[in-house]
């Protein structure tokens, strides 16, 4: 499908409409803290990005992509889960 003058898109043709728009790449763009990303996800659980991605594989931690490799969206009401909680718990009895 063609731009509105007839040209390919690109990269920053999108980026472009996306701006003049204020149409986001990804949910934790809004920034209003439903959502989050990894690294947010990990500030606000104290842990590294290292372990919200083990608690995501693991299917402890729900999160959503748009296409595989794309940026992890997590749910910040999903961090407070009691499954959560026992795996961070259970990292830190292992370590101590």
């Amino acid at each position: 499908m063609p731009t509105g003058q007839g040209k390919t898109w690109t990269a920053d043709r999108v980026g472009s409409l996306r701006r003049v728009h204020g149409i986001h790449c990804c949910l934790s763009a809004d920034k209003n803290g439903e959502w989050l990303t990894l690294s947010d996800a990990a500030a606000k659980l104290g842990v590294s990005h290292h372990q919200v991605r083990k608690l995501i594989k693991a299917g402890i931690l729900t999160s959503q992509q748009i296409m595989p490799d794309a940026p992890h969206q997590i749910r910040a009401a999903d961090l407070s889960s009691e499954q959560v909680a026992a795996a961070l718990n259970e990292k830190v009895a292992r370590v101590d």
